[in-house]
């Protein structure tokens, strides 16, 4: 009897001789600090864990690669690539002062219209001067000046404005299309370069870092009239804010992708 005990106590020394060490090698790796980047987890026993490829020792399957979760990285890792040295610039008000040239229009009795931006039409009080260039030629302009007629909305961004040909000038041709130059006015706009702006079906948009730096939000804005390369913000934005101007398309991707998207893809 004794003789055939013998080969089940052995197989109980080996079986548990090979638990131990499957726990011992189970502790080792739990112990392991993870590295500042990748690491590789056993996909059956998220325990295993190391900062190499491998397979696992308790069940042999390879080792797959993941992320480490942002508060286990170390926070003198640097600024993230999406903020990057000049991505980021912080809005300030400019101040302008070039004549501008806007499209317009004369309707029947000779009212001219024009599309206005949004932030000229407050610098256009009845009686504002204006000249009326026809686009069919190198005419002469003619002079005309602002009604008392309220400016109406045209879209999100300009704004219909009449005028009237000043007394001194011939009446207008209806049907006549052309450019008005507005009087010259100083004028101080919240300047941005046109590269920070992006666009969607709900109208214009741009990325404003923050509060404590912690990521990007979007801004829905409105724009004015700006030179080439610039965007004037009328509304949406305040000066200090800081905006995305470099990479604001890639970098809204990128926020718009669901987490596991986003990691996936790194």
């Amino acid at each position: 009897m004794n003789g055939a005990r013998w080969p089940l106590i052995a197989r109980v020394v080996l079986l548990g001789g090979a638990l131990g060490a499957a726990v011992v090698a189970g502790l080792g790796l739990r112990t392991q600090r993870p590295g500042s980047g990748a690491e590789y987890v056993c996909p059956m026993h998220p325990d295993v864990r190391r900062a190499r490829p491998g397979d696992c020792p308790l069940c042999g399957m390879a080792l797959v690669a993941t992320v480490a979760p942002a508060a286990e990285q170390s926070p003198t890792a640097g600024p993230s690539p999406e903020l990057l040295p000049g991505t980021v610039e912080v809005a300030r008000r400019r101040t302008l002062g070039e004549r501008r040239t806007v499209p317009g229009w004369v309707e029947a009795g000779g009212k001219l219209q024009a599309l206005v931006p949004e932030d000229a039409v407050a610098e256009l009080p009845a009686g504002a001067s204006a000249a009326f260039q026809p686009g069919a030629g190198p005419g002469q302009a003619t002079a005309v000046r602002r009604t008392a007629e309220p400016a109406v909305r045209w879209d999100g961004e300009l704004w219909k404005a009449s005028f009237e040909t000043a007394r001194s000038s011939p009446p207008l041709a209806a049907g006549q299309v052309g450019w008005v130059g507005l009087e010259a006015r100083p004028r101080a706009a919240l300047l941005l370069p046109s590269s920070a702006v992006l666009r969607s079906e709900e109208g214009p948009y741009v990325l404003v870092v923050a509060r404590g730096g912690a990521g990007v939000e979007a801004r829905p804005v409105r724009l004015g009239e700006a030179p080439d390369g610039q965007a004037a913000v009328v509304s949406g934005v305040e000066e200090r804010d800081r905006v995305v101007v470099r990479g604001a398309f890639f970098l809204d991707a990128d926020r718009r992708q669901p987490p596991e998207a986003g990691a996936a893809a790194r």
